[in-house]
């Protein structure tokens, strides 16, 4: 069962409040939390509430990625999450924080289609987006150099 008060303590105004409520229920986590939070991440109202149900699903799909058989959501439960994070993502009329955090998600998952996505945002005018390239690269195979450039340069 859904505890209710954490339910809605994910959708508060304060922000204090609701990375409490993320963290106390990242350790209940099952596909009816992982589906409600991925509800709150497509819907809500405020982007900032959107941001942190989209990061709190980062976790979720990165335990999947490591190991399927001991994650805490069943396979369909990850394949509509990462469905609905692409969807997201793709989508140029959500808020530009929204989608970065759902590429800064998605990641945790390395897949091919993402390399393509992290050298076009490398390559922004938008500084926001380089740094969610960055953070991409420290999850996608193959971008040792770049890191290492970025590293060095001012």
């Amino acid at each position: 069962m859904i505890n209710e008060r954490l339910l809605a303590e994910l959708k508060a105004a304060d922000r204090d409040t609701r990375v409490d409520a993320y963290d106390e229920i990242s350790i209940e986590m099952d596909d009816d939390l992982a589906q409600h939070i991925a509800g709150i991440a497509g819907d809500a109202d405020d982007d900032a509430i959107r941001s942190d149900a989209v990061i709190a699903l980062g976790p979720v799909i990165e335990e999947f990625s490591m190991d399927e058989d001991d994650a805490p959501v069943s396979s369909a439960t990850f394949e509509a999450v990462v469905r609905q994070l692409r969807s997201i993502y793709a989508d140029e009329s959500q808020p530009k924080v929204v989608r970065r955090r759902a590429f800064e998600s998605l990641v945790r998952d390395p897949q091919p289609w993402q390399r393509d996505e992290i050298r076009r945002l490398a390559s922004s005018e938008d500084e926001t987006w380089r740094l969610t390239a960055i953070f991409g690269m420290g999850y996608v195979n193959g971008f040792e150099k770049e890191i290492l450039q970025i590293l060095r340069s001012a």
